[in-house]
């Protein structure tokens, strides 16, 4: 016989669809990673606060080529336009838990609308 699961949801976050709008967030957590085509990004939670509630969900930002229009529109955000230079470099540690304005749309994807980040803007 399997164990009994008592699962607790008490701190569970809630990953319904966000409304399209824009909303106070911020980076708490990123880390290299590479892409589906094999650019290198950073793969980041992000906190948004949506009608006083505290949403997570994930961004994957190219560090190079043209997919990385994202985190530069994020590190401007952020002021840290000194990292948008050209051979500027940085610990993505440096540029975690600063508040930005998140802008968020819905999408199709794989045949399901769910709703993305879309633009970042000074807080």
């Amino acid at each position: 016989m399997s164990p009994v699961i008592q699962p607790d949801f008490s701190e569970a976050l809630d990953l319904s669809p966000i409304e399209p709008g824009t909303y106070p967030a911020k980076v708490i957590h990123f880390k290299p990673g590479v892409s589906k085509k094999g650019n290198p990004q950073l793969e980041g939670d992000v906190e948004l606060v949506v009608d006083r509630k505290t949403r997570g969900r994930k961004v994957w930002w190219n560090t190079t080529g043209k997919g990385s229009g994202s985190l530069q529109q994020y590190l401007r955000a952020i002021g840290r336009v000194d990292l948008t230079a050209p051979g500027s470099s940085f610990d993505p540690d440096e540029i975690i838990n600063v508040e930005f304005l998140a802008i968020v749309d819905s999408t199709e994807f794989e045949g399901q609308t769910r709703d993305q980040i879309v633009n970042c803007l000074k807080a």
